[in-house]
C-alpha cells in the first residue's frame, strides 16, 4: 500500500505494529519517511474526519473490515 501512494505521490503512511494491523494514514506528516513505519512516532497529526469515513466507506466497498469509521 505504501508503495502504491508514494507512486502516486498521495502524502500518506501505511505501517503495522508487527500484529495482524496496518495503520494507514493519509495526509501530510511532518515526520513522513523519518520513522521505521512500525511505530508512528507523531502523535500530533490530524487530519479530517472526512478523509477517514472516506476511507472506511472504500475499504468497506472492497470487503475489507476496518475500526469504526477509520478511526
Amino acid at each position: 500500500m505504501q508503495a502504491k501512494l508514494d507512486q502516486r505521490e498521495i502524502p500518506g503512511c501505511v505501517y503495522d505494529s508487527n500484529f495482524s494491523v496496518v495503520h494507514a494514514y493519509l495526509g501530510k506528516c511532518d515526520l513522513q519517511g523519518k520513522c521505521d513505519r512500525v511505530i508512528c512516532v507523531n502523535a500530533a497529526k490530524e487530519r479530517p474526519s472526512e478523509v477517514g469515513e472516506a476511507l472506511y466507506r472504500n475499504f468497506a466497498l472492497y470487503g475489507v473490515k476496518t475500526a469504526a469509521r477509520g478511526f
